[in-house]
């Protein structure tokens, strides 16, 4: 009878848990994003068990889904659909460096101060420095080389244009140019874009996407914002009406990123915390 009465109480808890977390995949597919088949198994970035946290926690990922950086600095590679030879679709980077500003996907500041490619760069050796020599040295040390700066998204590059988060929670539009090809760059203009006053708390992360507005997006400590059409209907419609874009908080991301079921919503990727992968 004990036995029959201990499967029954497994069985419900099984059943709940399963129905709960069938719910928020249910709330995010109709929230607009796409379910991958595959699940994420990692076990240091995803919880094994529920209601018990991974032993490391998700900064920043690569747009490109191939690496990962933690809130330490360190860099885990990802492989979202084969795994790699420790049965994972996730792995420890063989390096030392830890991150702790990124410019896109192809660059980071390290803690020694320097600069360094990420292994999704067509580098021969991963995570090799970046040197004087390259073209771009001039700039990621104007961005990058500030202990302020949190993170760099090239929004124009022929016009020089940066959005740079700032540890203010402020995301500054930065322009910056150059007389002419033997003058140094400089910082031309640094206005807010972003301002963290018209939000609840700091901004902690945020995104750019000049080919698709909806995937911009910020995030707060507490809170997700994206950007939504506020005429869908008409802009859909007509050919002649031009769709207008808003930043408005996003309740079902938000509801979800604040009882950490939403482990990581990043540029095109969210990740739940029973390792299911939306794009």
């Amino acid at each position: 009878m004990k036995y029959i009465k201990s499967m029954l109480i497994i069985f419900i808890a099984i059943f709940l848990l399963t129905g709960c977390n069938g719910n928020i995949t249910r709330d995010i597919r109709k929230d607009g994003f796409s379910l991958s088949t595959d699940k994420i198994i990692c076990d240091d970035l995803i919880p094994v068990k529920e209601n018990k946290p991974a032993s490391k926690k998700i900064s920043f990922m690569s747009s490109g889904n191939n690496f990962a950086v933690t809130t330490d600095g360190e860099i885990y590679e990802l492989s979202l659909g084969q795994k790699y030879s420790n049965n994972q679709n996730c792995r420890v980077a063989d390096t030392s460096l830890r991150v702790v500003t990124t410019m896109d996907d192809n660059v980071f500041k390290a803690q020694d101060g320097k600069f360094y490619y990420t292994s999704v760069n067509n580098n021969s050796v991963p995570y090799s420095e970046v040197t004087v020599n390259d073209n771009s040295y001039a700039i990621y040390k104007l961005l990058l080389s500030n202990v302020k700066v949190k993170r760099v998204v090239t929004v124009d590059q022929s016009k020089g244009s940066y959005y740079v988060l700032m540890d203010d929670g402020n995301v500054y539009n930065y322009v910056i140019t150059r007389g002419n090809y033997n003058s140094p760059y400089s910082i031309v203009s640094n206005e807010i874009v972003y301002n963290a006053n018209d939000y609840e708390s700091k901004i902690v992360d945020f995104s750019y996407n000049n080919s698709n507005r909806e995937r911009i997006y910020i995030k707060t400590s507490n809170e997700i914002y994206r950007m939504q059409v506020t005429n869908k209907e008409k802009c859909n419609k007509f050919v002649d009406v031009v769709c207008e874009y808003k930043m408005k908080k996003d309740d079902v991301l938000t509801k979800y990123y604040l009882n950490n079921k939403i482990l990581y919503y990043g540029p095109g990727i969210l990740i739940t915390s029973y390792g299911r992968v939306f794009f």
